[in-house]
Formats: structure tokens, C-alpha cells, sequence
């Protein structure tokens, strides 16, 4: 019988208890069974309930030593990866191939905008097409179009992106 369907029995029972048309005397065995029972099946829950909580805090463990792995392989792939760059940048290498590996460099350029504010001041008066309604947002392509307008305010910066496969 589950936890459930005997606490509903024990609720019953009381209830009888407090309407009078029973003594205690008379229902003392159910009770007692009853009573037992649910203390059995609380303990088996309770059980269950502190062996979830251990399984959950080492798993919550695992999780942090694996991240800490994780992070230290990442930050090992990016300082092997800029040795490598660095290496192929000194000798004039811009891809090596061989029976096993293959590496190239894509070129990508991203734009640091050093003063927002003044940007959008500057584009709402200078360049208003670039500014979007609702949106305090300037796209890169606009400000890329722009060119040395926007010099001030905005630095450009080329990335050398590896890949290897």
C-alpha cells in the first residue's frame, strides 16, 4: 500500500475517532497496523529522498571537476593554437597541409566601438539612416560603410582565426 492510500486510511480513522462512533479501544489494532505501515513506508521515502540528495551532490561534483578539465583543455587548444599562428605568421605560412592534418587562416575583422554615445549622437545627426527606430543599434556594415567618419569612435580590428582539420 503506498505512502499515499495510508495516510488517507489514517486521516479516516481519526475522523471516526473524532465523530463519536468509535472508541479508541475499539479501533486500536487498525490503528496500530496502520499506523506502523505508514511509518514504514515514511522511512523507505526518507530513504529514497537523502540517497537522490547524495547521488545529486556527486553528481553536482563531477560537473565542477569535469568543467575544471574542460577549461583547462580549452585554454591549452587556444595557447597551442596561438603557438602554432605565431610560427606559421614568422615564417610567411599562411596554410599547411599534410597526409593527416590540414591548416588554414580565415580573416574576419570585428569593430570595437570605443564611444557608443557619441557614436549614436554623431550618427543621428551625421548619418540618421544608419541609426534604427526603437533600437539604439548601429550595424557593423553601416559602420563599415562609413569608413574614416566614424574613426573616432570606432577601432577595427583584424583577426587571424585558425583552423585546423
Amino acid at each position: 500500500m503506498s505512502l499515499y492510500k495510508l495516510t488517507i486510511d489514517m486521516l479516516e480513522l481519526d475522523h471516526l475517532l473524532n465523530s463519536g462512533e468509535f472508541t479508541d479501544e475499539e479501533l486500536r489494532d487498525t490503528i496500530e497496523m496502520i499506523s506502523g505501515e505508514w511509518k514504514k513506508k515514511a522511512e523507505a521515502v526518507i530513504t529514497v529522498i537523502k540517497n537522490y540528495r547524495a547521488e545529486a551532490e556527486a553528481i553536482k561534483e563531477a560537473e565542477l571537476k569535469l568543467a575544471k578539465r574542460r577549461k583547462s583543455k580549452e585554454n591549452a587548444v587556444e595557447r597551442l593554437e596561438q603557438y602554432l599562428t605565431d610560427a606559421m605568421d614568422r615564417l610567411g605560412m599562411d596554410r599547411y597541409e599534410s597526409t593527416r592534418h590540414q591548416v588554414s587562416f580565415s580573416h574576419s575583422e570585428r569593430l570595437h566601438i570605443t564611444d557608443y554615445d557619441a557614436l549614436l549622437e554623431w550618427a543621428k545627426v551625421n548619418a540618421p539612416d544608419i541609426v534604427h527606430e526603437g533600437k539604439a543599434t548601429i550595424y557593423k556594415d553601416d559602420l563599415k560603410a562609413l569608413g574614416d567618419a566614424v574613426s573616432m569612435y570606432v577601432e577595427v580590428e583584424t583577426r587571424n582565426n585558425i583552423q585546423i582539420r
